[in-house]
This record gives structure tokens, C-alpha cells and sequence, in this order.
């Protein structure tokens, strides 16, 4: 279910936090560094696009379905580029973390999982 008046209003809390006038939400929105979803060599623009879908979905995702997000994440974290994908979309990248989880705690255990969530944990509270 999506928010928009929350999201409004975070967006003009933003704004004036930094001091700047208050452009339309959604322009400002994309223009946070951690919002602007530019895409890199390994994950597109057009990717990043598609993973709203999985924004209000990711607690239903069964285990297939989370293997194949996890391949997002691989790819991610194979290249060593996870602080550049946080820098590019960190909204993005912990909805794909958060459906990744299930398969990394199934195939990789408790642990590996608690990891996983711990940096995404320092994503969103830093």
C-alpha cells in the first residue's frame, strides 16, 4: 500500500533539512543521491524501475522467487559494488536485499543472514 502523503512529507522534510525551496516531490525525490536509480554497468536503470513492484511484496516472496532477486544481489556483491548501488538507488537495493534474505538464510543459514541484514540495517539507519 503505497503513502504518498508520508512520502510527501518526508520529501519536503528533506528539503528543507538541507536548506533548499521545495521542488514538486517527485523530482525531488530523484534527485537524492541515494534516490537517483541511474543504474550502473550491472544493474540498469530499467532494473531498479522494475523493483517497485516488489516494494509492497517482499515479505510474500517464496523461496524461487527470492533465489532469483538474490542473483541481483550476486551480481552486485560478485563485482564489489555494493557501496556504489547503496550511493546510486539504497532504496532500491535494500527492497532487493529484503527479498533476498529468504533465500540466503535457506541456503546459506542464520548467520549469513544476520549479516546480509546487519548492512542493510546500516543502510537505512546510519
Amino acid at each position: 500500500q503505497e503513502h504518498p502523503r508520508e512520502m510527501a512529507v518526508l520529501a519536503t522534510l528533506l528539503v528543507l533539512a538541507a536548506g533548499q525551496e521545495q521542488p514538486a516531490v517527485e523530482e525531488e525525490a530523484s534527485q537524492l543521491p541515494w534516490m537517483a536509480c541511474q543504474g550502473t554497468e550491472i544493474i540498469k536503470k530499467e532494473t531498479w524501475k522494475h523493483t517497485k513492484i516488489l516494494v509492497d511484496k517482499w515479505p510474500d516472496i517464496d523461496l524461487p522467487h527470492s533465489r532469483v532477486i538474490r542473483k541481483l544481489l550476486w551480481a552486485i556483491t560478485h563485482n564489489n559494488m555494493l557501496e556504489e548501488h547503496s550511493q546510486d538507488c539504497a532504496f532500491a537495493l535494500a527492497t532487493i536485499m529484503l527479498v533476498a534474505l529468504r533465500a540466503i538464510d535457506y541456503d546459506d543459514g542464520p548467520h549469513e543472514a544476520r549479516l546480509a541484514y546487519g548492512y542493510l540495517h546500516n543502510i537505512l539507519l546510519p
